[in-house]
C-alpha cells in the first residue's frame, strides 16, 4: 500500500499574508518552508510553472514570489532570535549560506542587526 502526498494548487491556497501574532502559519508559509524558500520549488509544489506562479503573485497580491519568500524567511528569523536562538544557527537553519548575507537582509528588513535580538538583556544595576 503506497501513500499519496497531496500537492497544493493555486486555487486551494489562501493568499500569502504574514501573521505577526502567534496564530498558526498559513498554507503559503508552510509551503515556503517546504520549498526551502526557493521560488522554483514553490512552483513545483503548486504544480505550476515558475512563470505562472510569478504572474499569480503579481496579479493577486502585488508581490514578487522571491520578495514574499524573503519576508517569510526574515519573519521566522525575527521570532527565532527573539526566543534566544543564536544568529548563526538561525541563519543556517533558514537556508542562508553566508552569515553576512543573512545579517544584511535582516538589518534591511528590520532596521537592526540580528545580533541585537539574540543578546539577552541585562538588568540595570544603577
Amino acid at each position: 500500500m503506497t501513500k499519496t502526498v497531496a500537492r497544493a494548487t493555486l486555487s486551494s491556497i489562501p493568499p500569502p499574508t504574514l501573521s505577526f501574532s502567534n496564530a498558526p502559519t498559513t498554507a503559503w508559509e508552510e509551503l515556503a518552508f517546504q520549498a526551502e524558500f526557493k521560488a522554483q520549488k514553490l512552483a513545483d509544489l503548486c504544480k505550476v510553472s515558475l512563470r505562472t506562479l510569478q504572474r499569480h503573485f503579481a496579479r493577486q497580491f502585488d508581490l514578487t514570489v522571491i520578495g514574499w519568500l524573503t519576508e517569510v524567511r526574515l519573519h521566522a528569523a525575527y521570532h527565532r532570535l527573539k526566543e534566544g536562538h543564536r544568529v548563526k544557527v538561525v541563519a543556517y537553519d533558514l537556508g542562508y549560506k553566508q552569515l553576512s548575507h543573512f545579517s544584511r537582509d535582516f538589518k534591511r528588513a528590520h532596521g537592526i542587526p540580528p545580533s541585537l535580538l539574540s543578546r539577552p538583556t541585562l538588568p540595570r544595576l544603577f
